[in-house]
């Protein structure tokens, strides 16, 4: 019986080692690099179409202090005419840094009432 035990304990030991490896090639999603160069350039080149303030068509998003967190649920799922984003065009790390990007620029004062753009 002693060599049926030790058969048993190998083919843990060798499916234990195979799992591990399998796991270590997959990169997980918070483990990625940034796709973008920068938070600037992720809003100038894909958020800015609709939200840089001179546009007009989306939220003006600038200076507002928006949290990552908030950013990345609004990025994934998209929000009223906002298409989403998966994390394969817009990675995590590349939110984070627009985040940083958007909270050092300059808070945007409402429109006055009955004014025209």
């Amino acid at each position: 019986m002693k060599p049926q035990a030790n058969t048993t304990a190998s083919k843990r030991i060798i499916a234990t080692i195979s799992l591990l490896s399998l796991l270590s090639s997959v990169t997980p999603l918070h483990a990625q690099e940034r796709q973008w160069r920068s938070g600037e350039d992720l809003y100038n080149k894909v958020c800015g179409y609709c939200h840089k303030p001179e546009v007009g068509v989306g939220t003006v998003i600038q200076g507002r202090g928006l949290p990552p967190e908030y950013l990345t649920i609004i990025v994934r799922n998209g929000f009223n005419a906002m298409p989403a984003f998966p994390a394969s065009y817009v990675d995590d790390a590349s939110i984070v840094e627009l985040a940083k990007y958007l909270a050092n620029l300059p808070a945007i004062p409402p429109a006055p009432a009955g004014a025209t753009p």
